[in-house]
C-alpha cells in the first residue's frame, strides 16, 4: 500500500521538476557573456523574428554570510533595447537570501534566473544596459544569456504534478485514519 502512496508524489515530483527545468533550459543558446564590471553595455548579436520566442537568464555565482533573517545579496537592472530604442524588457530586482537559523554561516551559491520571454519584430542589432550592484554578497562570476525558440511554461504539468502531489497527500490522511 506504500508504493501506492510514494508513486504519485515521486511522478508530481518529477513533473513539478520537469517543467522548470524546460521552461529554463528549452531552445537553442544563441549568446554568452560575461558580465564584468558592476555595470556595463553589451552589444548583442543581430536577432530576428526567426528566432522567437527568445528568453534572457541571468547566471551568478557568489559567497554569501548568511546569518539569520532575509537579507539583499544583490541587486540587479537589466534593459535590453532595440531599434528606435524600442524597450523589450527593463528590469529591476533585488536577490535576496536568508535562513530561519541565526547561526552565522558562510555559503557559496549560484543562480540561474529567467529574466523575460520576448519576441522581436525586425531583423537588427539589439542591446543589454545592465547594472548589478553586490550589498551583502560577493559575486565570483556572471554571465547574461540568450536562448532561441524557446517553449513556454509546461502548465500540464504543473497542473498534473500539482495533482499528483495532492493525490498523495490525501491517501496518506486516509490511511493514517484507519484503525488498524
Amino acid at each position: 500500500m506504500r508504493f501506492l502512496v510514494l508513486l504519485p508524489i515521486v511522478a508530481g515530483v518529477l513533473m513539478l521538476g520537469w517543467a522548470g527545468y524546460d521552461y529554463n533550459k528549452s531552445g537553442e543558446e544563441v549568446f554568452r557573456s560575461s558580465l564584468d564590471g558592476t555595470e556595463g553595455t553589451l552589444s548583442l548579436p543581430p536577432l530576428d523574428p526567426s528566432m522567437n520566442p527568445l528568453r534572457a537568464l541571468l547566471q551568478a555565482d557568489y559567497e554569501i554570510e548568511i546569518s539569520g533573517g532575509e537579507s539583499t545579496a544583490f541587486t540587479y537592472a537589466m534593459k535590453l533595447v532595440g531599434p528606435g530604442d524600442e524597450v523589450l524588457f527593463d528590469i529591476n530586482q533585488k536577490h535576496r537570501d536568508g535562513a530561519e537559523d541565526a547561526t552565522p554561516t558562510f555559503e557559496t551559491k549560484s543562480i540561474d534566473q529567467v529574466l523575460a520571454t520576448f519576441s522581436v519584430t525586425e531583423a537588427e542589432a539589439y542591446s543589454l544596459n545592465w547594472t548589478m550592484t553586490p550589498d551583502k554578497a560577493k559575486i565570483s562570476q556572471k554571465f547574461f544569456s540568450l536562448r532561441q525558440n524557446v517553449r513556454p511554461l509546461q502548465t500540464n504539468y504543473i497542473i498534473g504534478g500539482a495533482f499528483c502531489v495532492a493525490l498523495s497527500v490525501m491517501l496518506l490522511l486516509r490511511q493514517r485514519r484507519r484503525p488498524s
